[in-house]
């Protein structure tokens, strides 16, 4: 079910291309970037694309499944070689939701999509929330991991907590009840903290939250983490789909 709702999107951008005199040669799934609704610093409005043949581009945008029309003034350029760099423009993320950019050359076309526009700043690391434990801060991170990933690394997800670690984490899977994590978490750098997930804690795909309260300088961290069906490292920008 989550692999052909994936696929049904894909296919209905491309019937959306076919539509208007397009046959995109390279997709660019981008689900999971997200960008602030008019985002107003150039540098975070940048998207890395390899065009395949180095040409002049034009661009178009369907904004929250709009057909594809004009942009504000968004371009695509070269960097090196077939390289390019996707420059969105402020006026083409005035409106939240999902995005996409369709880049066409005089040989080939690109189309980046699954972009989501939203209400808060994704370069913020850490979001603080006003209304704490008491009177410790609360913290709330995101992850992204595929479904009983094989390699170690990639099945550790880290997050800022000042005071004392506990001996476990707590992990609600998909709403169930918190439960103590298999491994406890640690100390990679001062408050900088991470933990490793096993194999067998991500054999459901699905949305955890973990939880981890320090003591001394007592602190909350929430991590919410998207448990993947798909190999979350192959997605954006390590290629065309």
């Amino acid at each position: 079910m989550n692999k052909l709702y994936r696929v049904i999107p894909v296919i209905l951008l491309l019937a959306l291309c076919a539509s208007v005199g397009f046959t995109a040669a390279h997709l660019y799934d981008l689900s999971g970037v997200d960008i602030q609704v008019s985002e107003a610093t150039a540098a975070k409005r940048i998207i890395y694309v390899d065009v395949s043949v180095a040409e002049a581009q034009v661009v178009t945008v369907s904004k929250a499944g709009g057909g594809f029309g004009a942009t504000a003034g968004t371009t695509c350029t070269a960097v090196a070689g077939t390289m390019y760099k996707l420059t969105m423009h402020i006026g083409d993320l005035d409106t939240e939701g999902f995005l996409a950019f369709l880049s066409t050359g005089a040989t080939d076309n690109t189309t980046v999509y699954n972009i989501m526009v939203v209400d808060h700043d994704p370069f913020d690391a850490v979001v603080e929330i006003a209304a704490g434990v008491g009177t410790s801060p609360v913290r709330v991170n995101r992850a992204q991991v595929q479904r009983s990933e094989v390699d170690a690394d990639r099945r550790t997800i880290y997050f800022y907590a000042t005071g004392t670690l506990p001996a476990y984490a707590s992990v609600s899977k998909n709403g169930a009840a918190f439960a103590n994590s298999t491994n406890a978490p640690a100390t990679v750098n001062g408050s900088f903290r991470s933990l490793e997930f096993t194999r067998a804690e991500l054999a459901a795909v699905g949305r955890y939250v973990v939880n981890v309260t320090t003591t001394g300088t007592v602190a909350t961290a929430f991590i919410v983490v998207d448990v993947t069906a798909d190999d979350v490292f192959a997605r954006s920008g390590l290629g065309p789909r």
